[in-house]
Formats: structure tokens, C-alpha cells, sequence
């Protein structure tokens, strides 16, 4: 895994908030039956499709870039910290 979804799902629901919205509203938007995908999301469970990004955004009235950038900076993030943790095969030595 290359990026906390626990992270992106606070990011998500902090952001429907601000957009004054539910996760009934944003699930009905993007065509879903249940609210369930949306709170699946929040908590961390998994991130929203790839597809489905461009409308995640419109809903929640943000520049599609915003997403993009805060997934890039947690993935680098991440990177950043399995690079700095010490090897299993060295810490046997």
C-alpha cells in the first residue's frame, strides 16, 4: 500500500463538511444507492474509485488537483518513511 487511506478519508469528510454536505448527498450525486461507499471512504476502509475522482471533487467543490496533490504528498510521504526504516535483513545482523 502505498498511501494511508485513513489519511485521505479525513481529508475527504473534512472537505464534504466544509462543502455543507452529507454522505447521503455526496453518494446520491455520484450515483450510488447507499451511503456506505462514502463512509467506507471516510473511514479509511478504501479510497474512492480512480474513475470517479473528477466527480468526487465536483461534489465537494474542490479542484480536482487538490485530491491529486494531497494523495501524491501521501504517497511520498509514505515512500519517504519505508526508506528511513531500517531493513528487516539488517536489523538481523
Amino acid at each position: 500500500m502505498l498511501m494511508d487511506f485513513k489519511n485521505l478519508g479525513r481529508f475527504l469528510a473534512k472537505k464534504r463538511l466544509e462543502a455543507g454536505l452529507t454522505q447521503v448527498d455526496v453518494s446520491t450525486s455520484l450515483g450510488y444507492d447507499s451511503a456506505q461507499y462514502v463512509s467506507n471512504w471516510e473511514r479509511g476502509e478504501c479510497p474512492p474509485p480512480l474513475n470517479k475522482l473528477r466527480e468526487v471533487a465536483r461534489v465537494l467543490k474542490i479542484a480536482p488537483e487538490e485530491i491529486i496533490s494531497f494523495m501524491v504528498r501521501e504517497t511520498q510521504s509514505y515512500l519517504e518513511d519505508q526508506l528511513r526504516a531500517p531493513s528487516k535483513k539488517m536489523k538481523q545482523k
